[in-house]
């Protein structure tokens, strides 16, 4: 079977014509996007290589220092009834900033990457103590 055009030697996020694609912009899409790629693989002469980059870990104490619990599985238990996901929709800098006022006494945290503003201490907040050890 002949290589889709916009697979193998072109990479991810280039086209046939060389001209770089837009990026997916949320979940959905790039999860869409990488099953297709996988699933082609065995009819392809295509070879991928596949990283992936999930922060999962927490500093000792910060779920206690957010959640009032200290249980490792509480702050994921308090991100999973907060966060949204869905096609051109996405909570996660909002929930950045519910952490970011969750955490007295720590900071700065700049967990905002966007343009619009978000509802957040100062970003010229002082330095000060970490609120957990």
């Amino acid at each position: 079977m002949q290589t889709p055009p916009d697979e193998g030697r072109h990479g991810h996020g280039h086209g046939p014509d060389g001209r770089r694609r837009g990026a997916a912009l949320s979940a959905q899409p790039a999860e869409a996007d990488l099953t297709r790629r996988i699933y082609l693989v065995p009819y392809t002469a295509v070879r991928l290589t596949i990283g992936f980059d999930f922060p999962s870990g927490y500093p000792s104490g910060f779920a206690q220092a957010l959640t009032g619990r200290d249980d490792p599985f509480a702050m994921w238990a308090w991100r999973a009834g907060r966060f949204d996901d869905a096609p051109k929709r996405n909570s996660r800098f909002d929930l950045a900033g519910q952490i970011n006022r969750g955490v007295a006494g720590a900071g700065p945290l700049r967990f905002n990457g966007l343009q619009r503003k978000i509802d957040v201490p100062s970003r010229r907040k002082p330095l000060c103590a970490p609120a957990f050890p």
